[in-house]
């Protein structure tokens, strides 16, 4: 019994400790490398890129599937044949994700139209189209660390045990939040809390634009009790693609974080990959 607790312990404690060294890497690139990339002329070293790219390897690859062993379907992944595409609950996933994705736009241009932000004869269709394409890989790598590394770990964190595949200690708890086939009749209180950290966590990812902060928090909350049921990685990002795209360009919201928000910081991914400036034309 001794030995169960400390185990269940043991990976709670991990769980935490990869949450937290992911964040603190993500925030020391975003406010100290970034800034000193784009205004003090730094170059990315290999030391600072190779620890950038360790980080995204581990929390990508090597927790989930070396040290947590966790399974691709419940992280929302297929096989590497179709490019990791879950083609098993496609089409369920494209009703789902279809749907409030088309509610959400709705109310986006009607937010737009009434406030006089859009215009269907004026507004700039290709730089939708642009920042839509643009938007899939950020929103890509964004949804499989929110909900392929981030929503894993908080669940173990807060059910205890190691993985969603077997060897925890609370088998139906810890893979009840990843019911694949049907929704669950209820939520207890974990699931619940579980979601809430989780908006929480994509909300500090977000700092310090507090408007967008808090939209982030309650749409990742929401999200998350979506994808619990319907987990598919690649159609969750063109829902999470089409919607931030259009927040920023029809509603106008401004979606800059970091030192990039209130000043002219050139931001942090056209500093990091400058081959795109043309195409992502100063905007984002």
């Amino acid at each position: 019994m001794r030995r169960s607790l400390a185990a269940d312990l043991g990976w709670r404690a991990l769980s935490l400790f990869e949450m937290c060294g992911v964040m603190a890497i993500y925030f020391w690139g975003i406010w100290r490398v970034g800034p000193a990339l784009s205004q003090d002329g730094a170059t990315l070293g290999p030391w600072v890129g190779g620890l950038f790219l360790a980080t995204a390897v581990y929390a990508a690859v090597i927790s989930p599937l070396v040290v947590h062993r966790d399974s691709g379907p419940p992280r929302g992944l297929g096989s590497w044949r179709r490019f990791f595409l879950r083609t098993d609950n496609l089409g369920r996933a494209l009703a789902v994700y279809g749907s409030f994705t088309s509610a959400a736009l709705a109310l986006i241009v009607a937010a737009a139209l009434a406030t006089g932000r859009f215009s269907p004869l004026t507004f700039d269709w290709d730089a939708l189209g642009r920042r839509f394409f643009l938007y899939i890989f950020s929103a890509l790598g964004q949804q499989l660390f929110i909900f392929g590394f981030f929503y894993p770990r908080l669940t173990c964190l807060l059910y205890g045990g190691r993985t969603f595949n077997g060897d925890h200690l609370d088998a139906d708890a810890c893979r009840r939040p990843f019911a694949q086939a049907r929704f669950c009749q209820g939520l207890t209180d974990r699931e619940l809390l579980c979601a809430g950290w989780l908006g929480l966590v994509a909300a500090l990812f977000h700092y310090p634009n507090t408007t967008l902060m808090l939209g982030v928090f309650f749409a990742a909350a929401l999200w998350s009790l979506v994808y619990r049921n319907v987990p598919n990685i690649w159609v969750s990002a063109f829902s999470h693609a089409a919607i931030g795209a259009s927040l920023n360009l029809i509603l106008g919201v401004n979606t800059r974080i970091g030192p990039s928000f209130g000043s002219n910081y050139r931001g942090f991914f056209r500093t990091v990959f400058p081959f795109l400036e043309q195409v992502i034309n100063g905007k984002f």
